[in-house]
C-alpha cells in the first residue's frame, strides 16, 4: 500500500491553515469509491478568474447570446479542461498589450506598454470587473473596461 500526499484542512481560514501530510491511500470499504484528484483549485464561489493570453480565450463562446452559445473551443482547451476546472462564469475577458521579450530563463524584459483591456464576456459593467480594473490602474497599469472585449481580441490578432 502506498502513500499520498494529502491537504488537511482542520479549520476554516486562508490557504495558510492548510496542511500538507504525507498520508496512507485509503482502501474504499463496502459502498465507498476511491477517487484519485489530478488537480484542485481553492477558488471560492464568488472567485473570479482573468485569464490573460494572446490569441482567442477557452471561453470565447459564453454568453454569446449567438447560435454559438456555450460551444466548446477543442482548439484552445483540450479536453474543457479549463472549461471544466475553472468554469466560464468565472471568466474575465483580458487583452494582453505589453511587449516584452524572453531574454533568458527567467528573465522577461518589458518594452512598452502597459495596457491590460478587460471586459465581462457578457459586456455588462459588473463590479467584479470594475474593481479589478481600478485594482490594476492602481498598480500602475491602463485597465480600459469593453463592452464587447471580444473585439479586442479580434483588434489584436
Amino acid at each position: 500500500m502506498g502513500t499520498m500526499k494529502a491537504i488537511m484542512v482542520r479549520q476554516p481560514g486562508p490557504p495558510e491553515v492548510f496542511e500538507i501530510e504525507e498520508r496512507p491511500i485509503p482502501v474504499p470499504q463496502c459502498g465507498e469509491v476511491l477517487i484519485r484528484v489530478k488537480t484542485c483549485a481553492g477558488m471560492g464561489t464568488d472567485t473570479s478568474v482573468m485569464t490573460a493570453v494572446n490569441g482567442i480565450p477557452w471561453w470565447y463562446f459564453y454568453k454569446t447570446g449567438g447560435q454559438l452559445e456555450g460551444h466548446h473551443l477543442e482548439s484552445v482547451d483540450r479536453g474543457g479542461r479549463q472549461w471544466k476546472a475553472i468554469g466560464p462564469e468565472r471568466a474575465i475577458g483580458c487583452v494582453v498589450d505589453p511587449a516584452c521579450e524572453v531574454v533568458s530563463p527567467g528573465l522577461i524584459v518589458h518594452h512598452e506598454f502597459k495596457r491590460f483591456t478587460i471586459g465581462e464576456p457578457d459586456g455588462s459593467p459588473s463590479m467584479r470587473v470594475q474593481t479589478l480594473a481600478r485594482t490594476l490602474t492602481t498598480a500602475g497599469f491602463d485597465a480600459p473596461v469593453r463592452d464587447n472585449v471580444r473585439w479586442n481580441v479580434w483588434l489584436k490578432l
